[in-house]
Parts: structure tokens; sequence; C-alpha cells
């Protein structure tokens, strides 16, 4: 994912079963990545935040530095359905992240830091809920379709637009209490200047 220079949040999804492997047995993924997204490319200064939504599962999450060798943060455990603290990328370069998973099974990601990118514009749905347009903040979530409505009312009385939604079949064949369907919801906030 390759944001404009005008967003200066980024929210990272650590997805609901993203702990387990890829082409693990007796599972069907329907993702075959472990962050949302799991390689970001974001302006100098933009802000970033990890949100666990690993459902019963904690996870911590550690950013080094662009040469590998030093932590330059860590979150800290971050419980389900909670956001890690915002980790601000001042300087340019490869910072690669991990979390561990499941034994074994290592999470990885990166955030590529530069002076990139024009503007995102926002599109016709979100300019509708806010009179200047302007865009601050992107992040991905994902939840069970039959509660759509609920997330939707949780995340707008917020003041965050819901900027579109796509719905996908659990590969799976849905968890106890979720349905078959789960929806991707791309989040843009935005707010009025």
């Amino acid at each position: 994912m390759t944001l404009g220079n005008n967003i200066k949040n980024l929210v990272i999804l650590i997805p609901n079963e993203g702990h387990h492997a890829a082409g693990e047995d007796n599972e069907a993924r329907f993702l075959d990545q472990h962050f949302v997204p799991e390689n970001a490319v974001v302006n100098t200064g933009t802000t970033v935040q990890w949100f666990n939504g690993d459902a019963g599962h904690e996870r911590t999450i550690d950013v080094k530095d662009t040469d590998g060798s030093t932590s330059i943060f860590s979150t800290g455990e971050i419980v389900d359905s909670q956001a890690s603290n915002p980790f601000t990328f001042s300087n340019s370069g490869v910072f690669n992240y991990k979390a561990e998973g499941d034994p074994g099974v290592t999470m990885t990601g990166s955030v590529t830091v530069g002076n990139i990118q024009p503007p995102v514009a926002p599109t016709s749905s979100s300019t509708s809920n806010s009179s200047s347009g302007s865009i601050d903040t992107v992040g991905i979530l994902m939840v069970p379709t039959q509660d759509i409505d609920d997330y939707i009312n949780q995340i707008t009385s917020a003041g965050i637009t819901v900027d579109n939604t796509y719905d996908f079949k659990d590969l799976r064949g849905g968890q106890e209490g979720t349905g078959d369907t789960q929806t991707m919801k791309l989040e843009i906030k935005t707010f009025v200047l």
C-alpha cells in the first residue's frame, strides 16, 4: 500500500487468524499475509498504529532500525480489539517489524519511509461526509458481515468515514457466531479544516 503525502496516520491490521501459517494443515487461509497492509510506503512524518484484530490473541510488534540491528519501537502487548501506542516515522528508510504468532510462526512486515507521492484524493462517498474532503487517516478492518451495520454506526459516530466495503467468502466455512461471509472495510478518516 502506497499512501499519498497528505496521509498523516496509518492503522495496520493484525487480522483474525493472522497468526497461522499459510497452507497450514486443515486450514484454508483467506489471507496469505499476516498484516494488512503487509508492506506500506509512507511519507516522512507518518504516524503508524497496529490494531490487533486477532481475537483471543495478544501481540507485541517490534520495529527495527534500517539496518535491522536495533529495536527502535516496541508496542508492548496489544490485546485483541485494541490499538498500539502510535509511532511516528521521522527518518527515511525501510523499517522491518515482526510479531510472534503461534509457535514457529513469525509475522513480518515493513514500512518504507520517504518523501513520496502526490496527495490521495477522497472518493465521492467520503467527500459527502465532510465539507473539505481532506483525508487524514487510512486503515482497514475486517468484521463479520452480519454485524456490519453495528460496526459502521460505531465507526461513523467516532467521526470516521467508511469509504468502501468489500464482502468475501470465508473459505473455512465461517466461525461460530460470525457466519461464512466477512466484510473488509477501507476506512478513511476525514476532518473539516
